[in-house]
């Protein structure tokens, strides 16, 4: 009888990614109503933090689509060893979840928030190009050299000098 393997659990259900693409069009709707109601706001800090963190669940849910969609399983991170002279950095992960260029930089609030509907509700073009990026690969871990420990320069920097004949 053949052992019986688990298979692995997909990060993200499709499921859940669903309900979270509803929720967020409904909240992004809820801000574009409020932008039309005060008709043409300032730049102000608040709206500014509310639209990058829509900006940023946008794109982090683009990514989980598109990890989805690959099929990618969760699994450890390979270990790196750190030689002398190196050492171990991870990168920043949010690099990689900006590769979908959701964002309009220099637009308004409310063509801001329209992109952002448009992204979720026809995610075929974002989706093909954090696909196409995660087929490359991904490593979140990365050796940078370094300077060598002090202990080594030390004992090269007093090595003993061979004794001089004396001539006189």
């Amino acid at each position: 009888m053949r052992a019986m393997k688990q298979q692995p659990r997909p990060i993200v259900s499709k499921i859940e990614i669903e309900a979270l693409v509803a929720a967020m069009i409904y909240g992004l709707a809820c801000l574009v109503g409020l932008l039309l109601r005060l008709g043409k706001p300032r730049k102000t800090r608040r709206l500014e933090k509310l639209l990058r963190h829509a900006e940023r669940q946008v794109e982090c849910t683009i990514f989980m689509q598109a990890l989805q969609e690959l099929g990618l399983q969760s699994r450890t991170a390979p270990r790196l060893t750190a030689r002398a002279g190196f050492r171990k950095q991870r990168s920043n992960a949010r690099v990689i979840v900006k590769c979908s260029r959701v964002r309009l930089r220099n637009a308004s609030l409310f063509e801001r928030c329209m992109r952002l509907i448009h992204a979720l509700c026809d995610q075929r073009r974002f989706l093909e190009r954090a696909k196409r990026r995660l087929r490359h690969g991904y490593v979140d871990t990365r050796l940078i050299a370094c300077a060598p420990p002090s202990r080594t320069l030390i004992t090269h920097a007093l090595a003993p000098m061979p004794a001089l004949a004396d001539s006189s």
